[in-house]
């Protein structure tokens, strides 16, 4: 007798698959987005602040630096906390960093770098 797998099970595992591509490829794009927001936002951002317009680029390293440390620290990272929750972190961090360039200490900390 040769066992049937229900029809359902493949279906599903196909579901779970999709959603998981779906979620990392949204979260890529959010990540791409939080990432070009700084050069993109970076001229009007370093006027009103007073500095120069050049400044953008010490701003625009100074927001690179959590990348840096992550390709540091990633295969430790993935290793403890698995791909999804790594992935679900570096969403946080990126929210954060993009809400912290708004606030002018913090850009004009990174301007004067």
């Amino acid at each position: 007798m040769s066992q049937q797998q229900p029809e359902a099970e493949p279906r599903a595992n196909a579901t779970l698959w999709v959603a998981a591509l779906g979620a990392t490829v949204l979260i890529q794009v959010v990540g791409s987005l939080a990432v070009a927001a700084l050069p993109a936002l970076g001229p009007p951002a370093t006027r009103d602040a007073g500095l120069p317009p050049e400044a953008i680029g010490q701003i625009y390293g100074f927001g690179l630096l959590g990348s840096v440390i992550f390709l540091a620290l990633g295969t430790p990272i993935l290793a403890l906390f698995g791909p999804v929750r790594t992935l679900q972190a570096g969403a946080v961090v990126a929210a954060i960093g993009t809400a912290a360039a708004g606030f002018l200490p913090l850009l004009l900390l990174a301007g004067r770098c």
